[in-house]
């Protein structure tokens, strides 16, 4: 129950992968190719993980295991936290 937030990288793993085929209306998503959503389990902690989409990648890249990093996107005019693959 002692339980405090701190800041965290935002580097991660790809630990869970689904492809949506489709989905709500929301702008900037094309479902006519699957869009991906990934759960990332953080470096900071195991278990600790965050649920979001993955962007900038190659056909055949996005797989579990890959790693990524924290990025930013804008949904309907507001920025919107987003993984793509890690450039380390």
């Amino acid at each position: 129950m002692d339980i405090e937030p701190r800041e965290v990288s935002g580097d991660g793993t790809v630990h869970l992968l689904i492809h949506l085929h489709q989905g709500p209306p929301a702008a900037g998503i094309d479902y006519s190719t699957p869009h991906p959503v990934a759960a990332v389990e953080l470096d900071e902690q195991a278990g600790l993980r965050y649920t979001s989409t993955v962007i900038n990648h190659s056909p055949g890249e996005l797989r579990i295991g890959l790693r990524v990093q924290l990025t930013w996107i804008e949904r309907d005019g507001a920025p919107y936290p987003a993984f793509e693959p890690a450039s380390k």
